[in-house]
Parts: structure tokens; C-alpha cells; sequence
């Protein structure tokens, strides 16, 4: 027992350390810090929720003793939270009618994450349209200061364009990165258990993922308010809509992996160029939400299998 609670909070205080290594200056401590929830998933998806939770508390208290209570508060929500609502429901199982485990499904895992992302979102939004003017105005006065300062060289013109498109996207592109570090880090963190047999739950298949169909109505509704709303509510459909399309991209490659597993000889080459396009260009992840959005729609994978294997 004194073994479980060493190892939970020596990952907690790892977890910490990754963390402030941003205080160093370095640009490779970036890195360091974005991998801060490695060990925090590894301990939940190795351990169990348990020794999750006091992970992600003890690296939260390392971040409020070593630099502040407001880090270490920041922390917790920001990092620690979504290791152990996504990390605690990973780990849900049940036994069907022939007695097979069934684990919770990786597309409700997504739509989970997804949604704590939208949903702080729009909780923002709502506290600033009541506190202040409205998110949009906060945000173009915040960020202006900024650019004021880094960019007071420049014409007063190209400053004001700079951030009418800075402003215009911000809270979708902080939204998602930050998916795509929880995302990152809870893929690693299974990889790793997997490669030293310490997993508790299976490896999901990305193949094999389904997302619920409410998600679609609501990307529609965002949509809807994207186009139609007036300044303010526009802004937030906007950026919203492009937070509600993360999980059709994860669907699309999910498409995509169906699609490899089809060709199983060529499997790892097609798998290499789709995320190397995607790493590389870029634009391709626009096109892989959209075979996700299609694939939600048509069953792109249902007529993948009725086709049959590739010869």
C-alpha cells in the first residue's frame, strides 16, 4: 500500500516539475510543460482513479508551495480536472450479455472532453457578458495591450488588422490546443502502459469509434448562431463551431484507421502519410473533420465493411 501512494505522488511531483519548467526561459521547457499531464494519466490509467486524484492533488500543492496558490489553482482545473473526469471514465467497464467487458466508448470519451472545453467556453462568455461588455470587447482590449507593447514599431493600421483577426479566433485556438494536449497526453500515457503490460484497459480502436448523433445538433446550432446572430452571439457560435468540430476530426480518423485497416499490407504507410500530411500542411486535419462530418452523416465505414476486405 505505501508502494501505490509513492508512486501516485512521486507523478504527482513529476507532473509539478514539467509544469514550472517554463520558469527556466528555455523554448524546449514548452515542450516540457505541455507533457505535464503525462503522469497524472499514466498513474489513473495504470493505477486506477484513486491514485489518479492524489497525483493530481500532490502536483497541484508542489505548484501552489513552489510558485503560487493561483498556479496551483490553475493547474488543478486546467490539468488536473481532465485527467480525472476523462481518466475516470476511461476506466468504466460492464459485462455484456456473454459475460465480454465492455469499456466506456472512446467516441463518449471525446464528446467528454469536447465538451468540458465548450462548455468552459461558454461559461467564459456568459460571466464577461455579465461582468463586462462581452468576451469580445475584453478580449480586444487585453489583446491589444499586448500587441501594443510587442508590436509599437508598427503602423497603428497594421496593428488594428493584426488584431481584428488575433480577436476573431483566439477562443476556439486556445480551446483546441489544449484538446490536443489532453488528447496527447492520455494517448502517450496509454501507449506507455501498453508497451510495459501495466494498462488496465485495453487499447481502444479509433477504427471502431461513434460519436453520439446530439453532437451534430448541436454543431448545427452553432452554426446557426455563427451566421445568423447578431455581433456577439456570432462571435461565440463562430468560434464555438470550431471547437464542435474536434470530435469529427477524431471521427475522421477514425475513417481514416478504417480505411488502413482495409489495405492491412499498405496499413502503416497510409497511416504515416495521413499524419504526416496533416503535421506537415495542416489543412489536411480540415479535411479529415470533414470525412468525419461525412462519415457521421452517410456511414462511410458501414459501406467500407460491406464492401468487403481489399484484395
Amino acid at each position: 500500500m505505501a508502494r501505490f501512494w509513492i508512486i501516485a505522488v512521486s507523478a504527482g511531483f513529476l507532473s509539478a516539475l514539467l509544469y514550472l519548467s517554463v520558469a527556466l526561459g528555455q523554448p524546449s521547457a514548452i515542450l516540457l510543460a505541455y507533457l505535464a499531464q503525462l503522469p497524472l494519466f499514466a498513474v489513473t490509467l495504470g493505477m486506477g482513479g484513486l491514485a489518479g486524484a492524489a497525483a493530481t492533488g500532490s502536483a497541484s500543492l508542489a505548484i501552489a508551495l513552489l510558485h503560487s496558490v493561483i498556479a496551483g489553482g490553475f493547474f488543478l482545473i486546467v490539468s488536473g480536472l481532465p485527467v480525472l473526469v476523462i481518466g475516470g471514465k476511461a476506466l468504466l467497464n460492464r459485462q455484456d450479455a456473454v459475460g465480454k467487458t465492455e469499456w466506456y466508448p472512446l467516441g463518449l470519451l471525446v464528446s467528454w472532453m469536447v465538451g468540458m472545453g465548450a462548455g468552459a467556453f461558454v461559461v467564459a462568455s456568459i460571466a464577461l457578458a455579465v461582468l463586462t461588455d462581452g468576451i469580445e470587447p475584453s478580449l480586444r482590449w487585453f489583446i491589444g495591450q499586448g500587441i501594443e507593447r510587442l508590436l509599437a514599431a508598427t503602423a497603428e493600421a497594421d496593428r488594428e488588422r493584426i488584431l481584428e483577426m488575433v480577436v476573431a479566433w483566439i477562443p476556439a485556438a486556445v480551446v483546441v490546443s489544449w484538446l490536443g494536449m489532453v488528447a496527447v497526453n492520455a494517448t502517450l500515457a496509454q501507449g506507455m502502459l501498453m508497451y510495459f503490460g501495466r494498462n488496465l484497459r485495453p487499447k481502444p480502436e479509433l477504427a471502431d469509434i461513434e460519436l453520439p448523433h446530439l453532437l451534430t445538433l448541436v454543431l448545427g446550432l452553432a452554426g446557426v448562431a455563427a451566421l445568423l446572430g447578431p455581433a456577439s452571439i456570432g462571435f461565440v457560435g463562430r468560434n464555438l463551431f470550431l471547437i464542435l468540430l474536434v470530435p469529427f476530426f477524431f471521427l475522421g480518423l477514425g475513417v481514416v484507421h478504417a480505411v488502413a485497416r482495409k489495405f492491412s499490407p499498405q496499413r502503416i504507410f497510409i497511416l504515416i502519410a495521413a499524419y504526416a500530411a496533416m503535421i506537415v500542411l495542416g489543412w489536411p486535419a480540415a479535411l479529415v473533420a470533414a470525412l468525419g462530418l461525412f462519415d457521421q452523416w452517410l456511414g462511410l465505414r458501414r459501406r467500407l465493411a460491406v464492401a468487403g476486405p481489399a484484395e
